[in-house]
């Protein structure tokens, strides 16, 4: 449904309706499903991952089902690698209420949890809202769980829905689960329960349609590209590749465990497989043998195969393997960077659409009367999450001090968060030194010296 039909039904019948909500989430079931089944993948759930629900018909052959977690790999790697350091955010001038808006919602938890959901699922949502004590809050939001209508002349949301089950009491006292859907303009949001004739409003709500507080659509997407592909999407097949020949290698050696036996020149009863269990050995008559079956597997030849699988994977999700032995030995920087080139252009594409979302966020909670911000005045710092060496930024300060101006230099040192305290602490350092030590006039110095 486009936003010229959206914009048309309401102007008709002077409301959304629950043809609009119906046809919207219809839209959306398809991606919502693949969204979610993407979270349960990563939180490893039974119907998440596909090697779990393998099964033989020969019950008596064995089924090892092996997960290896390259998804959640993947997702852990680049969300500690982008957000593992928290984001610094710097306002001009100050705003106190945007300092008590951090910590009142615990910023950087929820920066971290947002980039690790975005990573996951290719987009995810956080909510804006005022609480019953007039304070501006914010939550991350299930992405499966939202519907973003643009209008892409202005790239700007024109209208969201948020739907999800709530447990739902009749007027008879039995529960069912039902679809709980928020609807958002720029001015409201309108509270819909599902019935058997569609969506009709809520009429638990008190107020409703409810004014939101703020000028703009309180519900922020927040895409992890363009495309709004996930970090491992592009290779399931190759870890599911993985996970089966992981498994089918480990249930053949356990096969051999159980392996046949062969014997030539002479019958083994039951009873003598019974006895020799208990002694270990078989009565054969002379001339006779009895051997394993060996099985010929080329171990060589299966772990090259895993190998290369592996390899794959990291390069096509572009993500590392930071326990590589050579990101545990002392590289240089340079040939780090180039390791490390694949994730950081990843990264690069994810730090500016977080950031881009992060000014919707902005403006959203500065069109709040009760809000206090310069919202296009909110500079964002990303710091990647890498072990810092303090002897290399020791040299870079070193080098370019007086160079280039200190809050410049200050930026380029891992350790330093916020290169404006350490200027303003240096100051002050500087002024106590200057205090405590007596200030000394050369020309009388001098003349001392002569007369003595």
């Amino acid at each position: 449904m486009t936003l010229d039909t959206i914009r048309e039904l309401i102007e008709l019948n002077g409301k959304v309706t629950s043809q609009i909500i119906t046809d919207l989430i219809n839209d959306n079931s398809t991606r919502a499903t693949v969204m979610e089944n993407l979270y349960k993948r990563y939180k490893t759930e039974t119907d998440g991952v596909p090697i779990f629900d393998r099964y033989y018909d020969d019950t008596a052959k064995i089924n090892r089902q092996l997960n290896n977690d390259f998804f959640s790999e993947i997702v852990d790697t680049k969300t500690g690698y982008l957000a593992g350091v928290p984001i610094v955010y710097e306002t001009d001038p100050e705003s106190p209420d945007f300092e008590e808006f951090q910590l009142r919602n615990r910023i950087d938890d929820l920066d971290a949890e947002t980039v690790k959901m975005a990573s996951i699922c290719g987009t995810a949502g956080r909510l804006l809202y005022v609480d019953t004590d007039g304070k501006h809050r914010v939550m991350n939001v299930n992405p499966w769980e939202c519907v973003w209508v643009w209008d892409r002349s202005i790239d700007e949301v024109q209208f969201a829905l948020r739907y999800y089950l709530v447990e739902y009491v009749g007027p008879s006292g039995q529960t069912e689960n039902k679809v709980r859907v928020e609807w958002y303009d720029k001015d409201t949001v309108t509270f819909f329960i599902e019935s058997v004739n569609g969506y009709v409003l809520d009429d638990t709500e008190p107020v409703n349609p409810m004014p939101h507080l703020f000028n703009f659509v309180p519900l922020i997407e927040y895409p992890n590209n363009e495309e709004r592909i996930g970090d491992a999407e592009k290779v399931l097949a190759l870890i599911d590749a993985y996970d089966r020949k992981e498994s089918d290698l480990d249930s053949e050696l356990e096969q051999w465990r159980l392996a046949y036996m062969k014997v030539l020149g002479a019958e083994i009863t039951a009873e003598d497989a019974e006895e020799a269990r208990h002694t270990g050995a078989f009565n054969l008559p002379e001339g006779a043998d009895m051997a394993f079956i060996e099985k010929n597997i080329n171990i060589e030849a299966v772990d090259s195969h895993l190998n290369r699988l592996e390899a794959n994977i990291l390069r096509f999700s572009k993500s590392v393997n930071f326990s590589d032995q050579e990101f545990t030995s002392d590289i240089s920087g340079e040939s780090r960077k180039y390791k490390l080139l694949s994730l950081e252009n990843k990264c690069i594409v994810a730090e500016r659409k977080f950031s881009a979302s992060n000014q919707r966020m902005f403006k959203v909670l500065a069109s709040s009367p009760n809000f206090n911000l310069d919202w296009l005045h909110v500079t964002q710092k990303f710091t990647r999450n890498l072990p810092i060496s303090l002897e290399k930024d020791a040299q870079v300060l070193a080098t370019l001090k007086g160079i280039i101006p200190d809050e410049i230099l200050y930026g380029l040192a891992s350790f330093i968060d916020d290169p404006k305290a350490v200027i303003k602490m240096m100051d002050e350092q500087r002024e106590k030194q200057m205090n405590y030590y007596p200030t000394v006039n050369l020309e009388e110095d001098e003349e001392d010296g002569a007369n003595n």
